[in-house]
């Protein structure tokens, strides 16, 4: 029985202070990186294929975790173990933290992360799932290419439940969703309504 930590990822300079920032908060795990085909990137995609990594390798738990969010340690264990004693997919926080440039900054300086402002009903940045769940549920939906609307599709088939707990998504230069957030909400909508 083992942890894996799952990581969507493209590398870009802009995002590799975040991603080891994000690392050294998950010593102690095995870790996954996926990549999408080239072009047009998919989160999707990546974090399919980083689980796929992980499941192929034998794990039971694995963890969607975005390079760019950190979560509270004792809140992220507490969902490890509650998803694999039931299978319910978790998401190890009920407060969902944007920080802003300065936030970031000051935290990349004295380690400190701020109380918020918060985002409500969020349903992404670090995902629990039992391998079974995972599989069952059939990954993310990779019609969905770019960012935007996969993690509210996943929310609305996973049906997570929540621990106590909060994370932190990094600030870093917002990525061009003018393509793919339109299209991808045309998709949800048409999935799910």
């Amino acid at each position: 029985m083992s942890v894996a930590i799952c990581i969507p990822w493209r590398s870009a300079p802009k995002r590799e202070p975040l991603l080891r920032a994000v690392l050294d908060t998950l010593l102690g795990f095995s870790v996954y990186f996926g990549e999408s085909d080239p072009g047009e990137f998919s989160r999707s995609q990546a974090a399919n294929r980083a689980v796929g990594q992980a499941l192929d390798a034998g794990h039971d738990v694995v963890v969607v975790n975005d390079a760019d969010t950190i979560s509270t340690r004792r809140s992220l264990l507490t969902a490890i173990e509650l998803t694999r004693e039931d299978g319910e997919p978790r998401l190890p926080y009920d407060e969902y933290v944007l920080m802003d440039q300065a936030q970031t900054d000051l935290y990349s300086v004295t380690g400190l992360l701020p109380n918020g402002p918060t985002y409500d009903n969020a349903c992404s940045g670090v995902l629990v799932f039992r391998a079974d769940s995972w599989r069952e549920i059939g990954g993310f939906d990779e019609r969905y290419r770019g960012w935007g609307h996969e993690d509210s599709d996943m929310g609305v088939r996973a049906q997570f439940a929540r621990v106590p707990g909060r994370v932190w998504s990094l600030w870093h230069e917002p990525d061009d969703r003018s393509v793919s957030n339109p299209r991808n909400l045309k998709i949800f909508n048409d999935t799910h309504h």
